[in-house]
């Protein structure tokens, strides 16, 4: 008799072949849908809301120098505010961390008024924030002679106003500005990064300024629509009309204003120094 090899079919290992094949499949296209449509969406929030706090911390910096501009105590002063400069990823997933930086840049702010028989200037440093964003629009906050803007793409938007008080009498119309200047302490005037930075901030002293019979001013600025439209509606506030009591002309990032009223115009401006400290470091 001759013998006969048979041979024996065995399907459990193909299946389970087949079976892991599938569940890997199935886990990279949850993953990569994850990672493509929801990973992106939640970074752009996370920016977001990073942004929304920023803007928060410069409102509280801006608090701090009002005391420290307003207080009788100011010399004795000193505040330190946090900034966040980024946000986190997205932990297990493919995602960009957010930076930022803040910044004290010098004499981008310039004010020059003309009266009958002298020229007074003035140069301010200015404070930004600016992100630097994966997923969600970039935006820069600047604090600016006392006031916050807030500039992006879409456009710009004066968050809080600057110190600018306009008052009129029988004979004469008033401008008083304080201008807040802020200064760097030890060559330190920036910081860059992700995490949370401090700024401690002091005041030094300050200069004031009284200009008789000046009906024009001159102000060089990296926002001048901003400032145009501030001039603008704190004018027409005090009862003033455009074209008629005074005209604004705006020129690259020069802005022109003459006033032309039937009284003697006069300015009080008062020059505030505040110096910053960007961490690491200490105001001794």
């Amino acid at each position: 008799m001759k013998s006969k090899n048979c041979l024996i079919k065995n399907d459990s290992a193909v299946v389970g072949i087949i079976t892991a094949i599938l569940i890997v499949g199935l886990f990279v296209t949850i993953f990569a849908t994850v990672q493509t449509v929801y990973v992106p969406q939640w970074m752009e929030e996370n920016e977001s809301t990073h942004l929304q706090e920023v803007k928060n911390q410069f409102m509280q910096l801006k608090f701090a120098l009002d005391l420290q501009v307003y207080n009788l105590k100011r010399n004795e002063m000193k505040l330190t505010t946090p900034i966040t400069l980024g946000s986190e990823e997205v932990p297990y997933f493919l995602s960009e961390k957010s930076y930022g930086e803040i910044k004290i840049d010098a004499n981008t702010f310039q004010i020059e008024v003309t009266s009958n028989d002298s020229i007074v200037e003035e140069s301010l440093n200015t404070l930004y924030y600016q992100s630097q964003n994966s997923y969600y629009t970039d935006q820069r906050f600047t604090y600016e002679t006392g006031g916050v803007i807030l500039s992006q793409s879409e456009g710009i938007l004066l968050v809080s106003s600057p110190f600018l008080l306009l008052s009129e009498s029988n004979e004469t119309f008033s401008f008083n500005w304080t201008m807040v200047n802020i200064t760097s302490i030890g060559g330190k005037r920036s910081a860059h990064g992700s995490s949370t930075c401090s700024i401690l901030t002091q005041y030094t002293n300050n200069s004031e300024t009284a200009i008789l019979n000046a009906s024009t001013i001159q102000i060089n600025t990296a926002y001048p629509l901003v400032w145009k439209r501030y001039l603008n509606n704190s004018l027409t506030e005090s009862g003033l009309t455009y074209n008629t009591n005074y005209t604004l002309s705006m020129e690259s990032n020069k802005i022109t204003l003459n006033l032309l009223v039937d009284k003697q115009v006069n300015w009080n401006i008062n020059k505030v120094n505040v110096i910053a400290q960007i961490t690491p470091g200490y105001i001794i």
